[in-house]
């Protein structure tokens, strides 16, 4: 459900500390279907935290209480999970199981075939919601937990994501494979806003920084895919107490077939900002009522059905200072409608067939109040169809098509019509036994834009061992342009990009280490120097590093990522090529978390590095030739777990930029130059103690599946 839940998943695992039991040892190996050992398999017992990982000769040893009937589980990232019923008791003898290679040891490790999206977890960053409920800094939000992965580009002053060179335009959030036109919410600018949708809404949440698939367009450089929950496992009652609101949820099972949730939140941000000291002279600080709904039924012969419901109010209003009158103050209202309602439909039609139905709806209304009031308002339904059907052997298609119908309102005076579509296909041919070809082609439509569109793709991946893997990657992308621009010029052309991409991943007992280059060309990219045209360009090449370590056995998670990005580009109001304000040469993050289970604490700690980003200084003959100072940020985190009878409950205690210092992210000049207001961080140290408590449901399997 919402944001009332992030932190909630720890709650379960203080029931690891509540009561002790003389523990008994259980040890075996793990085989693949030739009889040879499979190191770093994840081996624990359901529904417990009792597990360990394979030795390079397969075996495991670990302790557990004596349970009796019992099931282990087995996973491993290039093997078929495997759970096998066993009884635990003081004398057990050693546990031997056998473990099936996939069907297409690469694709079908790497790839999800969930609503048919062709999701390649090769070369993308897979998060669960403990993953971002744990990361410190992050604050249970999505895109702010990313900002600590590889591609990510540090821009504090915005809540969007700015992606390889690429502007917070050029990212797409997808939910069940239907678009999402506002992730985040609205509010005044330079200061970042947090995305509209908790992680725990989700059971998938997959970030692609570059080369996805062709069921996926309007995105020149990332999409941010999310695959809302199946089933609860049982009905209960969530209630989050936060400094800045409240928050209370309820999941009801009905049968074994149906069930549905909703829940409700109010936050005023006022006191919590007079707490932090908040710089930003509100005259009404951020006030929000959201509600959320879900409606889920599964069909006697396979597949399902779901629905979800979003709406939010939001009203915010504050003095800025005006940078073309001295830093004076001057007042702005931000008023917020918003709703999404997505439907869908997965149903298997045949042995490896399947088919997603899916129809979305997007409403959002800005408002805006200064010397004069400006607003938009743009409602937008897409209909989507996609199936997947195997072909000779293991190969098989996915292929789709899609609709939308968009009307934007940005006056009383003016509005915009369009119907725009696309058609897709993607064949996955496996190749040599250890290689997988996935070419794809995309077309897309719009009554706004000059012509249709082609767009190849291509991705050829090869297991080089059961650990290590290449890919590569290439594959062309278009993006509208924005409705303002469409309006103003009719029939502009897509912007352009094309992806370039070599990466390496070794997997091996809980280590992942991944290398990828990259390069985009960019192409008829908006420009506004003179008259709207579309003769833009850029390039945007790099390097990531990207290192995780997790120990399930100690409970320690950590991770260290590098990124060098070089991009220029030419667009907008640019007079020349130049690195645009919003990336960054060189950025570093290093991460980690610890789970103490005796005690049942949970601590975390993280240290963001970024050199400085351009920003425009009209006295200064070069431009953007000027540049923050460097970007350095510390947060840790903490939460208390503990249970009583079916009542979980945690106390969490968060410090975000520990070092209180104050961080500027650019300047805003005046028409003259004369006079500048620093675009900075409106804080020093932020802090979150809060209180959540689930009232009803053991999550100890859904965190179990979460664990390293």
């Amino acid at each position: 459900m919402c944001v009332i839940r992030y932190y909630v998943i720890w709650i379960v695992m203080a029931c690891a500390s509540v009561t002790y039991a003389q523990e008994v040892p259980v040890r075996g190996n793990v085989i693949d279907h030739r009889g040879h050992p499979v190191g770093g398999a994840n081996v624990f017992i359901k529904g417990t935290v009792y597990g360990a990982t394979t030795e390079d000769d397969g075996s495991f040893t670990f302790h557990v209480p004596s349970l009796g009937d019992t099931v282990l589980v087995v996973r491993h990232l290039a093997m078929q999970a495997a759970a096998m019923p066993v009884t635990i008791k003081a004398d057990t003898p050693p546990i031997t199981v056998r473990i099936k290679p996939r069907s297409t040891l690469l694709d079908e490790a790497t790839v999800d075939t969930r609503n048919h999206r062709s999701i390649d977890h090769n070369r993308s960053i897979t998060l669960t919601t403990m993953d971002i409920d744990t990361s410190p800094g992050s604050d249970g939000d999505v895109t702010t937990a990313l900002r600590q992965f590889p591609g990510v580009q540090t821009v504090g002053e915005s809540g969007a994501l700015f992606v390889r060179g690429g502007s917070s335009e050029e990212s797409k959030t997808f939910i069940d494979g239907l678009e999402i036109t506002y992730p985040y919410v609205t509010g005044v600018p330079d200061i970042a806003q947090r995305s509209r949708y908790s992680p725990h809404l989700f059971e998938g949440i997959t970030f692609s920084t570059g080369g996805y698939a062709s069921a996926y367009g309007g995105a020149l450089s990332s999409i941010l895919s999310l695959d809302s929950r199946q089933h609860p496992t049982q009905s209960s009652t969530v209630i989050a107490l936060l400094p800045y609101g409240v928050q209370g949820g309820h999941d009801q099972l009905f049968g074994e077939r149906t069930s549905a949730g909703v829940d409700v939140g109010y936050s005023n941000f006022g006191p919590y900002y007079r707490l932090i000291n908040h710089r930003t002279d509100w005259t009404s600080a951020p006030e929000n009522w959201t509600a959320n709904a879900n409606l889920r039924y599964s069909m006697p012969k396979g597949g399902i059905i779901k629905w979800y419901g979003y709406a939010n109010t939001s009203l915010q209003a504050a003095n800025l200072p005006n940078e073309n009158d001295a830093g004076r103050p001057a007042y702005l209202k931000v008023n917020n409608r918003n709703a999404v309602s997505l439907f869908t439909l997965e149903r298997p039609l045949a042995k490896r067939a399947y088919m997603y139905v899916g129809y979305g709806f997007n409403f959002n209304h800005d408002e805006y109040v200064a010397a004069s009031a400006t607003g938009s308002l743009q409602a937008q339904h897409q209909l989507r169809f996609a199936f997947r059907t195997p072909l000779i052997g293991s190969s098989t298609i996915d292929a789709g098509m899609e609709g939308y119908s968009v009307r934007l309102s940005l006056s009383d005076m003016m509005a915009v019509f369009d119907h725009k579509g696309a058609a897709w296909a993607e064949l996955t041919i496996p190749a040599f036994d250890r290689a997988t070809l996935r070419p794809g082609l995309r077309l897309d439509y719009s009554s706004l834009v000059a012509g249709a569109t082609l767009s190849p793709r291509l991705t050829a991946t090869y297991q080089l061992s059961a650990a290590d893997r290449l890919s590569l990657a290439w594959g062309k992308y278009t993006q509208q342009p924005d409705y303002v621009y469409l309006a103003a010029m009719p029939n502009i052309s897509y912007q352009r990009a094309h992806h370039y991409i070599a990466n390496y991943q070794h997997s091996s007992g809980g280590h992942l280490l991944r290398i990828e280059g990259y390069r985009k060309d960019y192409g008829a990219l908006v420009t506004t120097r003179d008259d709207l045209a579309n003769d833009g360009s850029g390039t945007a090449s790099g390097v990531e590093i990207f290192y995780r370590n997790q120990q399930g056995d100690s409970g320690l998670d950590y991770w260290l990522t590098y990124s060098y990005l070089h991009t220029e580009r030419t667009y907008l109001d640019y007079p020349t090529r130049a690195m645009p304000t919003f990336a960054t040469p060189h950025t570093v993050h290093a991460v980690a978390k610890q789970f103490i289970q005796p005690i049942g604490v949970y601590v975390g700690a993280s240290y963001s590095f970024a050199t400085g980003r351009p920003y425009f200084n009209p006295n200064n003959p070069i431009f953007l030739g000027d540049r923050t100072t460097a970007y350095h940020h510390v947060n840790v985190n903490a939460a208390l777990l503990r249970k009583w009878g079916n009542t979980f409950i945690t106390v969490v205690a968060a410090v975000n930029n520990v070092l209180g210092n104050r961080q500027v992210f650019g300047y805003r000049y005046a028409d003259d130059g004369g006079f500048r207001v620093p675009i900075e961080r409106p804080y020093g140290r932020a802090l979150l103690i809060a209180a959540f408590i689930s009232i009803g449901r053991d999550r100890s399997e859904e965190i179990l599946n979460q664990l390293p």
